[in-house]
């Protein structure tokens, strides 16, 4: 549609729903189920998503009739869903990460947090929580900050699309039942919900908050609480919930943060050693090219 942001999503004719995903949600799992059940392979784990926005059909691709007609259609005719996560969790997941354990994607990011925290020495330890949480806090526009950690409602707009089916994070195989009921109900296909990939989860996350970090958090994501219906309390550990406690929690961290360095120097060295060597077969070819035509009678 005309007016229509720009969507993570993708709109299956065959099995006649639309999924608008997003970003810590469960995303990469969901979007490596989608691609399954189209039979078309875009790989796991992280690096999916420019292979995904490459071979979706996304709703902005589509004339505007047929958008139109997806997004004012009935559930039996084209089913909406998408998937939220707990805003406190979800925060958490952005930072252990993209901040904690962060490439070189978020290095700005990085960056930015440790001038308003010159006191971090991020050659010894990890960005804490709470800096990352005031760095959102306090620069960050809502409608325009890094997708990990944009409010979700300013990437699934609810306000113009009715979703049929919300899935959340914390009842997620129930969700994934419901939608493949519901996938049946539409389009009369079964829908393979096996995900083949799944991120780990971070169980301990409660821990990391107290009353005045969550108050700022649940602020900054109001809409998100109230919206996907999470409670503002949520943040607290009940009295009969067991939370595990992670000691060495940020050296594991340091020690991931590391791989990945050592892992992106390798990658970048290497691409740069296939450069030169596309670029001297070029050489070469051009080189050959020019004998034989010196040699033609």
């Amino acid at each position: 549609m005309k007016n229509l942001p720009y969507l993570d999503c993708h709109w299956s004719e065959k099995n006649k729903y639309l999924a608008v995903l997003v970003p810590k949600s469960a995303c990469s799992s969901l979007k490596v189920m989608i691609m399954n059940n189209e039979g078309i392979a875009i790989g796991v784990g992280w690096g999916i998503n420019k292979p995904f926005a490459q071979k979706a059909t996304n709703l902005g691709k589509l004339p505007i009739k047929k958008s139109s007609y997806i997004l004012n259609s009935k559930e039996t005719e084209a089913l909406r869903w998408c998937s939220v996560r707990n805003p406190y969790a979800r925060l958490v997941s952005a930072w252990r990460d993209k901040i904690a354990i962060h490439t070189a994607e978020f290095n700005s990011n990085v960056e930015q947090i440790l001038g308003m925290n010159p006191e971090i020495d991020i050659n010894k330890h990890i960005v804490p929580f709470e800096a990352f949480v005031h760095f959102v806090v306090n620069t960050q526009n809502k409608q325009k900050c890094d997708g990990h950690w944009r409010p979700m409602v300013n990437l699934l707009y609810p306000e113009i699309i009715d979703y049929h089916l919300i899935i959340k994070v914390e009842e997620f195989k129930q969700g994934l039942q419901t939608l493949k009921q519901k996938i049946k109900s539409t389009s009369g296909r079964d829908f393979n919900i096996s995900l083949g990939h799944r991120n780990k989860t971070v169980s301990n996350w409660k821990n990391l908050y107290d009353k005045e970090l969550a108050a700022l958090v649940y602020d900054f994501y109001k809409e998100d609480f109230l919206h996907f219906n999470y409670e503002k309390d949520s943040w607290k550990i009940a009295k009969n919930e067991h939370i595990p406690v992670c000691e060495q929690e940020e050296e594991y961290l340091l020690w991931v943060r590391k791989k990945h360095i050592s892992v992106e120097k390798l990658l970048h060295k290497n691409l740069g050693t296939f450069g030169k060597t596309i670029k001297l077969l070029k050489a070469i070819k051009k080189r050959i090219s020019e004998v034989i035509s010196a040699t033609k009678p």
